[in-house]
């Protein structure tokens, strides 16, 4: 099974990767909990760009996520996550995703936490992961 981590933000990220579960981590890094957004994705995009003060195509957007696995995504309950979970939702390719249960972000986790986290959600789906 390949496996694409994705988390709200770098900090999250990166403890992510300290964990080393299976698979490759994506830090995603916005969220329209914070300045313009439109529901046209090319005006969306920009708006987002100049939000940030970044060029377009710079600027991450879910419908260019291009994985051939599982989509496991990291997401705490925060409206800054919640917002972006939502966004990665509705432009994800299709195929096989997982949302993993937090009760806060990532970033305020212990690497150690996360292998735990990630065999519950495999297991509500009916599969294990071993190391």
């Amino acid at each position: 099974m390949t496996l694409l981590h994705v988390h709200c933000g770098d900090e999250a990220a990166a403890v992510a990767r300290r964990a080393r579960l299976p698979g490759d981590v994506l830090a995603w890094r916005d969220s329209s909990a914070v300045g313009p957004c439109s529901v046209d994705p090319a005006t969306h995009r920009q708006l987002r760009a100049g939000w940030w003060s970044v060029p377009a195509e710079g600027l991450q957007a879910a419908a260019d996520m291009r994985h051939d696995g599982e989509i496991a995504l990291w997401f705490g309950p925060d409206p800054w996550e919640q917002l972006a979970l939502v966004e990665v939702l509705a432009g994800a390719p299709a195929g096989t995703h997982a949302i993993v249960p937090l009760d806060s972000g990532v970033g305020t986790l212990q690497p150690a936490d996360l292998p735990a986290r990630f065999e519950r959600c495999l297991r509500r789906k009916g599969r294990s992961w071993r190391r």
